[in-house]
């Protein structure tokens, strides 16, 4: 089998750049510095060709302007200087969004989707290889006690296992963006005619139990959803799907992820209390640190103070967090808030339904099955200024309002697999 990663002919800026911040948004453990990413770049690149070619800022829909509108009442309501980056991180994130969506072509989002899967395979592959010949060196040994080396290898202290990242952050980000970028290029290509060749199956299946994490696991479902949403429930389909989920669950079983999962999941079926956080802590330190900062706001819940509605400024939940569940860390470190509840503490629940109402609701993406599944355990995973949960956001946006097809336009710019 012949595999072309990279065809370029008559490439026009608007097409290369659209592409480039859509892998370099996925590549998010490819960084400049310690503050800027390779995305940030692409991305900044992007929004500038557009305002010059078209010699005017592009507004978004009026849902996205009350949105935005909203962020900046909350923040000047709560205003603290030191969270102005965050609130200008937010906004460009936004805005690179609105233009990403004004300007992209199918084509070309199909070929920067081929290109992420493959890259993300051929990483995780140097990555395995790295480690098996014994050259593991750690160059950042993270808050966790996590050693980090080179190709997005992992080595986890407490397990005595290593853990792939490959081209993201860690293992169960790279879960979360590969079972969407599989969910999207099936919907693409079916939107071409075009049937998604075995080895996209067999690759992505390699990948998710590669990556040996509990969340991977639970993304590794996500693009056989697709077939019960169009097969009607045949029985044939609904077969391959049940046997294929016990022998993916047999040769999976045995290892630690799967372990944890379900010890994560069991803890959920007692009553949940704050004195049991400490139980899952002891048996799975990181949905510990997932899940506890929600039940907690959930404990401390005050409806009635506007803080509740309002927020509380920002870092106001990575803040208190630090103090209850970090108490014996540097003056520096701030405990990491993921969507929910991080969200909820610093910008208050009016907020958050209005995200909802103007990225899910009213795009219909709620009604996406596969959409559902990655992203309500997304937002215990990732906050809303990260580039995975923007590429999730984008990515099942995109594939949800694809244009008619007679008004798509070949692209020159071409990426085969």
């Amino acid at each position: 089998m012949k595999i072309t990663l990279l065809y370029v002919k008559d490439i026009n800026l608007t097409d290369f750049l659209l592409w480039l911040s859509l892998i370099t948004m996925a590549f998010s453990g490819l960084m400049l510095n310690n503050n800027v990413s390779m995305f940030m770049v692409a991305a900044g690149l992007l929004i500038i060709n557009h305002l010059i070619s078209r010699r005017s800022i592009l507004l978004p829909s009026n849902g996205i302007i009350i949105f935005v509108l909203s962020v900046l009442i909350s923040f000047g309501l709560n205003f603290q200087s030191s969270g102005l980056i965050t609130i200008v991180y937010l906004l460009f994130f936004i805005y690179f969004f609105v233009v990403f969506n004004a300007q992209f072509s199918p084509k070309v989002f199909l070929t920067g989707l081929k290109f992420i899967f493959f890259m993300y395979l051929i990483w995780l592959i140097l990555g395995q290889i790295y480690v098996s010949l014994g050259l593991f060196i750690p160059n950042n040994i993270g808050e966790t006690g996590l050693q980090h080396g080179p190709f997005g290898t992992i080595y986890q202290l407490d397990g005595d296992v290593f853990r792939q990242g490959s081209l993201s952050t860690e293992p169960s980000y790279a879960g979360f963006l590969t079972a969407t970028t599989m969910v999207a290029i099936l919907e693409l290509n079916r939107y071409y005619n075009k049937t998604t060749p075995l080895i996209y199956w067999v690759v992505y299946l390699y990948m998710m139990i590669s990556y040996v994490s509990s969340f991977s696991f639970l993304m590794l479902p996500v693009p056989f959803l697709l077939f019960l949403k169009r097969s009607h429930f045949n029985f044939k389909n609904i077969a391959v799907l049940v046997l294929g989920g016990i022998i993916v669950v047999y040769l999976v079983s045995g290892l630690p992820f799967f372990e944890r999962l379900i010890n994560f999941f069991s803890f959920f079926t007692g009553n949940i209390e704050i004195q049991s956080l400490s139980e899952l802590a002891t048996q799975d330190g990181s949905s510990f640190v997932r899940v506890a900062p929600f039940f907690i706001y959930l404990y401390q819940l005050q409806p009635f103070e506007s803080s509740f509605w309002l927020g509380n400024g920002i870092d106001y939940g990575s803040e208190l967090m630090t103090g209850f569940l970090a108490p014996t860390a540097g003056p520096d470190y701030l405990f990491p808030l993921h969507f929910f509840p991080g969200f909820l503490y610093d910008f208050g629940v009016l907020l958050a339904v209005v995200f909802i109402w103007v990225f899910i609701v009213s795009t219909k993406l709620f009604k996406n099955i596969a959409f559902l599944w990655v992203m309500i355990p997304l937002v215990f995973n990732a906050n809303i200024n990260t580039q995975l949960f923007w590429y999730c956001i984008l990515c099942f946006g995109v594939i949800n309002s694809l244009p008619a097809k007679e008004a798509v336009a070949e692209s020159k710019f071409q990426i085969t697999i």
